[in-house]
């Protein structure tokens, strides 16, 4: 599932509706769902040092912060491009030649629109 060829990504001249963005999000907390799947929120928090509470929300449906996705993505090895947008395989050896055949300005587009400061 390539969500990235699927929804329009790039300039602010983009035809991308709420309704794109909303799916996509959801497409994020079922990753993390499934990246977290066995441990509670609170094991989580502690593994990456952000708050139990915290880790719930995100896991519930609120967006994530940049610091709990980056934390997770080198707690698990798991590659970043998938946990934002579903492209590519999850882990980050098997990801390595599927990323190589995306556009770079598209990836980062993409990353942009989904990361919240934290």
């Amino acid at each position: 599932m390539d969500h990235l060829n699927s929804m329009s990504v790039g300039t602010s001249s983009d035809s991308t509706s709420i309704g794109d963005v909303k799916a996509a999000d959801a497409g994020i907390t079922d990753r993390l769902r499934q990246i977290c799947r066995g441990r509670s929120a609170e094991e989580i928090g502690r593994q990456t040092g952000i708050s139990g509470e915290s880790v719930r929300r995100y896991l519930a449906g609120s967006e994530p912060s940049a610091r709990f996705l980056c934390r997770l993505c080198v707690l698990e090895h798991i590659c970043g491009t998938w946990l934002l947008t579903g492209a590519g395989a999850p882990r980050q050896q098997e990801h390595d030649e599927t990323l190589r055949a995306l556009p770079t300005d598209r990836i980062i587009a993409e990353i942009g629109r989904r990361v919240t400061l934290y």
